[in-house]
């Protein structure tokens, strides 16, 4: 049974990722990620407290937040996401705006992780995700750098394989980038942790070739 997907649109920078929404089978607009549906989508749910739209929104439903709280709009999409039956979140327009709302979508990307859910946040040519305890596979078509971090203070168990820096067994932390720029070199790649959770950060490209 396919898992259902949910694309979130943000109100970051739109670096040109948007007709990859098509594929969803869920979209949400967050507050002023409205304005980017600009070729007259209209979102399943809109969810905002209008602190950055000037107009009022058309939606299915509309999830009308208040100024002062304690989530951000985009955790409140996947929370929406999540009460629709969706696993799988997409993130578009999410980064290169103010740098805290990038950082608090990268979080988002971990509490999906530790859910057992997946989540993509989409940055131009780049796409950043998380894993926890668990493996992420790439095929031989994949190509470009593949980045890992560690997002919790201790991740053990990390096995790096068929890249061109390679890992068995071992241990990263969050205070220090061992896994920057790692090479795809045609063999396909995994990678693993044991214990904890990993960022990652690949071209767009590969994502299409994660087994």
């Amino acid at each position: 049974m396919n898992k259902k997907i949910c694309s979130i649109v943000g109100a970051g920078i739109n670096k040109g990722n948007l007709s990859l929404i098509k594929n969803s089978d869920f979209i949400i607009a967050a507050d002023g990620g409205y304005k980017y549906l600009s070729d007259g989508t209209v979102p399943d749910i809109f969810v905002g407290d209008f602190d950055s739209l000037d107009i009022i929104p058309q939606a299915k439903k509309i999830v009308k937040l208040i100024p002062q709280k304690d989530v951000t709009d985009t955790f409140e999409c996947i929370t929406q996401g999540i009460e629709a039956g969706c696993e799988i979140f997409n993130i578009y327009c999410g980064t290169g705006g103010e740098f805290d709302h990038t950082f608090a979508n990268i979080q988002c990307l971990i509490y999906l992780a530790k859910k057992g859910m997946k989540g993509y946040l989409f940055d131009g040519d780049k796409v950043i995700t998380a894993i926890y305890n668990s493996s992420i596979a790439f095929s031989n078509e994949a190509s470009g750098k593949i980045s890992v971090f560690a997002a919790d203070s201790i991740c053990v168990g990390v096995n790096i394989k068929r890249l061109k820096y390679e890992l068995s067994s071992g241990q990263l932390t969050n205070d220090f980038a061992v896994g920057v720029r790692n090479c795809c070199v045609g063999k396909g790649g995994i990678i693993s942790v044991k214990e904890g959770c990993l960022l990652l950060v690949f071209n767009k490209e590969a994502l299409q070739n994660v087994i």
